[in-house]
């Protein structure tokens, strides 16, 4: 496959092709990282050379071997394998590679988390000013509508700068709410998390009757 002129970055759907002993997609326009999963290939020969790849050189299965790889002419590239003709990483090159993939697996990850794959359980809370503990009667207990879009400016779109906290099955945020300036925290379930569910419901159930100056008050929960 060595010039055709392909372009962009190799696709993970390559992953399958085991059986692969000799791959030269080399003279292409091919960019982006290296995939880690050439490693675990039993390949003869690997031809990289002449593209536009980058960051830190995987150094596992055929990378060892520099015999039996070539990746020249790919000046953005980095590795600690002399013969391979290509200049040793440095400290801030590999930092700067572990934080790109930093950053691209939280994203990933936050899109998930607020867009796809969970079902948010909000719990809308706000600072008690009594000191007396007591219990409430649950039937007279009021709650307010608020969107999700309020949710989200109000923690600056969940913010890691407003992050105040990390459970087991969930993430607390400060917020101010817009309408009202008043000053929240925004707790945030990740139901997919096995149990995640019935805490949300354990832990509403015990706080929204019980009020202290240590403890919050539940407003609202979605």
């Amino acid at each position: 496959m060595e010039e055709i002129f392909f372009y962009g970055s190799i696709p993970s759907s390559l992953s399958s092709l085991r059986g692969l002993k000799y791959f030269d997609i080399s003279q292409n326009n091919l960019s982006g990282q290296i995939p880690e999963y050439l490693g675990s290939f039993d390949l003869q020969f690997l031809n990289l050379s002449f593209n536009d790849f980058q960051g830190v050189l995987p150094e596992e299965g055929i990378f060892k071997n520099a015999d039996k790889i070539s990746v020249i002419g790919n000046p953005k590239l980095c590795g600690d394998t002399p013969k391979l003709k290509i200049p040793r990483c440095t400290t801030k090159q590999s930092k700067k590679f572990f934080a790109t993939l930093t950053f691209t697996l939280t994203v990933s990850m936050v899109s998930e988390l607020l867009g796809l794959s969970l079902l948010i359980g909000l719990v809308f809370l706000y600072w008690s000013q009594t000191n007396e503990v007591h219990f409430g009667d649950s039937s007279r207990a009021s709650f307010f509508k608020v969107s999700y879009h309020s949710l989200y400016r109000a923690t600056d779109g969940f913010s890691s700068a407003n992050l105040v906290g990390v459970g087991s099955f969930s993430s607390v945020y400060k917020g101010i709410l817009e309408c009202t300036g008043t000053v929240v925290a925004v707790k945030v379930f990740n139901l997919l998390q096995h149990g995640a569910s019935k805490s949300f419901m354990v832990e509403y159930k015990a706080l929204r009757n019980v009020k202290h100056r240590n403890l919050v008050k539940v407003l609202l929960f979605r």
